[in-house]
């Protein structure tokens, strides 16, 4: 589905921490989600960490290896998590993982994709859906464009 602010992202919600049992089904899940993307390149998986309160070590070095092949396809993965136990986890994967505690950050990240729709993915199967930007709507990208104009054209009258 094509969405009004051209971007392509892939949006992961699980519902809980994410431990070793259940580590290789995440991993699957994310995985499905983008490998079935006809434009790998330009797409961006945002993962929505607000339920993620702890990774196992495990955990985060094989999130690590999954990002690192996402990447080797020149895909985008970006971690919002704010748990300081689970930043803590994902901090040790040194570049390996983008880390977003702010959402402005994932906000500023998406406005710069050069894709358009997002595919919400949910942790309670294999079901992955097609819909039309649930996290730019949350996110309100709209408004940060805005935001982001009326700063340039303050700083362009100073």
């Amino acid at each position: 589905m094509q969405g009004e602010n051209g971007l392509t992202f892939i949006h992961v919600t699980p519902e809980s921490s994410i431990y070793f049992p259940s580590a290789d089904k995440f991993k699957g899940i994310v995985s499905k989600a983008l490998y079935s993307q006809p434009n790998i390149p330009s797409c961006t998986v945002v993962i929505h960490g607000d339920n993620i309160k702890e990774i196992d070590y495990t955990t985060a070095m094989g999130i690590k290896n999954m990002v690192k092949g996402m990447r080797k396809d020149n895909a985008q993965v970006l971690f919002q998590v704010t748990e300081s136990s689970a930043v803590n986890a994902l901090n040790c994967l040194e570049d390996s993982v983008r880390l977003c505690i702010q959402e402005d950050e994932i906000k500023h990240s998406l406005l710069n994709s050069a894709s358009n729709t997002c595919t919400e993915v949910y942790s309670d199967g294999n079901e992955v859906l097609e819909g039309s930007d649930p996290l730019l709507n949350k996110y309100n990208v709209d408004q940060i464009e805005e935001s982001s104009n009326t700063k340039d054209n303050q700083t362009q009258e100073s």
